[in-house]
């Protein structure tokens, strides 16, 4: 049997800082996730709207590569209720 690749999702959170990386904390799951340097800059205190891959690194720590932003949702003070995110991107979740 092949082996699976990373599940592929769109997450929506805060990014938050974390020694000398960032997290996403994903509101839509409950997760928190390290975030894997890549093709999307994200900065602490931005709440987003991400298409990306989860996995796990080598301590069993769960990560996340962001592959594309799908929606910058402006600042993490306010809610990320997903009736908030649909609204403020018109159908940019059914598109994940």
């Amino acid at each position: 049997m092949p082996a699976l690749g990373p599940e592929q999702l769109p997450a929506w959170g805060c990014v938050e800082p974390d020694d000398h990386r960032v997290r996403l904390l994903d509101e839509k799951n409950n997760k928190s996730y390290t975030m894997v340097p890549g093709e999307v800059y994200l900065t602490p205190g931005q709440p987003v709207l991400l298409k990306g891959e989860t996995s796990k690194d080598d301590g069993d720590t769960e990560t996340f590569t962001a592959r594309k932003l799908v929606k910058d949702l402006g600042s993490c003070a306010a809610s990320l209720s997903p009736s908030a995110i649909s609204a403020s991107s018109g159908d940019a979740l059914s598109r994940c």
